[in-house]
């Protein structure tokens, strides 16, 4: 029986999907990977068609110049001189967005907002309340650059973070606080 082997069951599985890719890649002149360490992965079962991709961001749209008080206030709930920390994820229970909450009472006076939607935003929202955190919600591109240009700093508390988001707060002016790794 397959289910007194859980190990087995997974790499049965896992060769399927490899197999499935190579049946795909097969099919294709040319598979772009954002991610390097995707590429070594794709290299080490024989998907030899596998290149970079480097996904650039649009400079005028995510730019300084789009700092707004507006945004500002309703990012940092109201203190718009408090240092303004913004954080750009999926939000599920399990995700990095969580691992900010207990770094919170060491960062006197600086406010979070929390950018992104998913499952486990009403868990992650009760996890933060009484702290300086403001959830904005999913934002769309334009939203999302003024966002960014009315912060002080990205920070990314997972490493399977978007590397765009990463562009985007560059171009925006922010530093990015990041794990090293992903």
């Amino acid at each position: 029986d397959l289910n007194d082997h859980p190990f087995l069951v997974h790499d049965v599985w896992r060769e399927a999907e490899w197999l499935w890719y190579r049946w795909l890649h097969d099919r294709v002149d040319l598979f772009l990977s954002p991610a390097h360490l995707a590429l070594e992965e794709l290299a080490a079962h024989g998907l030899s068609h596998a290149r970079p991709w480097r996904p650039g961001v649009d400079t005028a749209r995510f730019s300084p110049v789009r700092r707004s008080l507006p945004w500002r206030m309703r990012l940092s709930g109201g203190c718009p001189e408090a240092p303004l920390l913004v954080a750009v994820d999926r939000l599920d229970a399990g995700e990095g967005i969580a691992q900010l909450r207990p770094l919170l009472p060491a960062l006197a006076g600086v406010r979070l907002a929390v950018i992104g939607d998913g499952r486990g935003r009403p868990e992650l929202e009760e996890r933060f309340d009484g702290t300086p955190t403001v959830f904005a919600g999913e934002l769309g591109d334009d939203h999302l650059a003024i966002a960014l240009a009315s912060a002080d700093a990205l920070v990314l508390p997972s490493n399977h973070s978007d590397e765009r988001i990463v562009l985007a707060a560059l171009a925006s002016g922010l530093p990015v606080i990041a794990p090293a790794g992903g």
